[in-house]
C-alpha cells in the first residue's frame, strides 16, 4: 500500500505501463503469484522468468519514452507560462510609462 501521494503515483504509473505489458506483473497481482503457480514444475518456471524478464525490459521502454513526453509537456507549458508573464510584465510596464507620461504632462500644465 502506498505511504505517500509521489508513491502513488509511481505505483499507479507503473500499473498503468505495466497492464498492456504484462498483467501478472501489476502490484496488486504480485503478492498472489506465489499461490497462483505453487504447482508449477522448474521449466514452467524458467519460461515465466524469461516472460517476466522480457516484461520488465519492456517496461522499463515505454516508461523512458512516457517520461520524456512528460518532460517535453512540461517544458512546453513552462515556455507557454514564461512568454504569458513578459506579455504581462511588458503591459504592466507600457502601463506604469503611460502613467508617468501623465503625471509628467500634469506637472507641466500646472
Amino acid at each position: 500500500m502506498p505511504k505517500t501521494l509521489s508513491d502513488l503515483s509511481q505505483e499507479q504509473l507503473y500499473n498503468l505501463l505495466m497492464a498492456e505489458i504484462e498483467p501478472e506483473l501489476l502490484t496488486m497481482v504480485v503478492p498472489h503469484l506465489d499461490e497462483i503457480y505453487k504447482d508449477e514444475n522448474p521449466e514452467q518456471k524458467a519460461r515465466r522468468a524469461k516472460r517476466y524478464a522480457k516484461a520488465f525490459a519492456l517496461f522499463l521502454k515505454r516508461q523512458t519514452a512516457f517520461l520524456e513526453a512528460c518532460k517535453h509537456q512540461l517544458l512546453d507549458v513552462k515556455s507557454l507560462v514564461l512568454e504569458a508573464v513578459q506579455i504581462l510584465n511588458k503591459d504592466q510596464q507600457d502601463t506604469e510609462l503611460s502613467r508617468i507620461a501623465e503625471d509628467i504632462e500634469n506637472n507641466q500644465n500646472t
